[in-house]
């Protein structure tokens, strides 16, 4: 059995850089990243492998934070159980995500420690 498959599973849904890149070095080894830049590409990804664990989704992915709302609604429908963290640094688009269906929405100071907690790592 290779490591990665005993590594908590975790969606990464953002369209900018830096959030992966931070991601990817302070919890490569710990995680088995899927990573993704946009939408579309999220739901592909979903239905070639099984889902995450976790799904962690930048409010505005696309440039607008109704195509985010729209996957986090599709989610919870088909995963209900599944925990998604919004990601915005707006206090405005936090709460729109958790109205949409989103556990939890953070800032991306917060993002790191969240994934520690939350996978228990």
């Amino acid at each position: 059995m290779d490591y990665h498959d005993s590594m908590p599973v975790v969606l990464i849904v953002e369209g900018l850089d830096w959030p992966k890149a931070l991601l990817k070095r302070e919890l490569d080894g710990r995680i088995n990243f899927r990573m993704t830049s946009t939408v579309q590409e999220a739901r592909e990804k979903i239905k070639k492998e099984p889902i995450a664990e976790l799904v962690v989704l930048n409010a505005q992915i696309q440039g607008s934070i109704s195509d985010s709302i729209k996957l986090i609604e599709e989610l919870k429908e088909s995963f209900p159980a599944l925990i998604i963290i919004g990601t915005s640094d707006r206090p405005s688009y936090q709460d729109e995500l958790v109205k949409a269906g989103c556990d939890y929405a953070i800032d991306y100071d917060s993002l790191v420690p969240a994934l520690e907690h939350f996978l228990e790592l």
